[in-house]
């Protein structure tokens, strides 16, 4: 198993993938720049992929086969982090729509953050489709 970031060579098979998503109707070109893949054999066994807004960087997807171990996930999560970094993000949010999630964003460093304070496009979080889900979020420093 490899970690690979996106790039010609694994362009399509990134694209591949995201098509076969059934709530992605549109794949921009940030997102397809802005992901990293564990891959074996030419399938996809992980993916984060994310988009940036200023200094802050928003998980968009974190995609993972069950059995994936868990030192592969940190892998995974550590590449993007450092791609992050590299990118001079300074924080990253995830909008955690699984209970069962918590607990492996915080196994990464993520922590939970207070819904109340966090606006979109000027809206209250709490106030749009996300309000049901937990905002995690990790510094860059």
């Amino acid at each position: 198993m490899e970690v690979i970031h996106a790039n010609e060579k694994s362009r399509p098979l990134i694209e591949s993938f995201f098509k076969k998503l059934p709530l992605l109707e549109d794949i921009s070109e940030e997102l397809l720049v802005n992901t990293v893949i564990l891959s074996e054999n030419d399938i996809i066994k992980g993916l984060v992929s994310y988009e940036c807004f200023d200094k802050i960087a928003l998980i968009r997807f974190f995609i993972f086969q069950k059995e994936l171990p868990e030192n592969w996930l940190k892998t995974l999560m550590e590449e993007v982090l450092q791609k992050m970094k590299a990118n001079r993000i300074k924080k990253v949010l995830s909008f955690v729509t699984q209970p069962k999630m918590v607990p492996i964003f915080s196994s990464f460093g993520f922590s939970e953050v207070d819904k109340k304070n966090l606006y979109l496009d000027e809206t209250p979080l709490a106030k749009t489709d996300f309000n049901l889900n937990q905002v995690m979020v990790y510094s860059l420093g």
